[in-house]
């Protein structure tokens, strides 16, 4: 969330008085359906370390870190 935020200026989840449930569908909500046609390098490396579904995301966190350097030293 901290790279959300310093990419984007604002949190992804701003409504304090949700449910879980409520969470966790805004959540997909949120990042199913997403195109990623046209996103930057750095917002697909955003994307999957968010991304609703837990098998797509980033496993390891050496993983993440291996795509966000060559990322960012591109």
């Amino acid at each position: 969330m901290l790279l959300y935020f310093a990419s984007t200026g604002t949190l992804p989840f701003t409504d304090k008085r949700r449910t879980m449930q409520g969470w966790i569908d805004h959540k997909e909500r949120m990042t199913s359906g997403w195109d990623e046609q046209g996103a930057s390098p750095l917002e697909l490396v955003i994307h999957r370390a968010m991304t609703h579904e837990a098998q797509k995301r980033y496993q390891w966190v050496e993983d993440f870190l291996e795509d966000l350097e060559a990322t960012l030293l591109r």
